[in-house]
């Protein structure tokens, strides 16, 4: 028989005793778009809502075959320095992406790019350092989800330059 479901809570007390904490970064709670259609109740203000712990309640973003992308509008433009990337993990999956950052939303710059990867995802996330820059927006576009033809993102953190 199958052990018994975990609580949310416990779900989280695991994380959290297996992964340092991380901060929850400057992309909280604010404006998401994106492209396609949503899959049932996984919205795409969910990859932004502090919760990057949490892969087995619905906390989190499902975007339709892609290319598709969720673009995160920090409402100011910011110098940022790193963005920590969580798709769902599962012990077996790996999706490829590519994360860019623009301070007008027409002009936008790679901070980071997954078009290769072949790793499994983890609980860990992938962090993603870069030459700070201003940004006002930030922008992660699937390509490839190893498991299936839709895309899961977790949570998208947004982190200040120099933190």
């Amino acid at each position: 028989t199958a052990p018994p479901l975990r609580s949310a809570e416990e779900r989280r007390a695991e994380f959290l005793a297996m992964y340092t904490p991380q901060p929850p970064g400057i992309a909280v709670g604010k404006p998401v778009t994106s492209s396609g259609e949503v899959e049932d109740d996984h919205k795409p203000d969910l990859a932004v809502d502090g919760n990057a712990w949490d892969r087995d309640g619905s906390s989190w973003w499902v975007g339709p075959p892609g290319p598709v992308w969720l673009t995160v509008d920090l409402e100011k433009t910011i110098s940022i320095g790193a963005v920590h990337v969580y798709p769902y993990w599962d012990g077996g999956r790996y999706y490829q992406y590519i994360v860019e950052a623009s301070a007008d939303g027409t002009s936008w710059t790679k901070i980071a790019d997954m078009r290769n990867n072949t790793t499994p995802s983890t609980a860990k996330g992938n962090y993603h350092p870069f030459t700070p820059l201003n940004a006002r927006y930030v922008r992660i576009t699937f390509y490839f989800n190893s498991a299936n033809t839709s895309f899961h993102l977790v949570e998208l953190k947004v982190f200040p330059a120099g933190e």
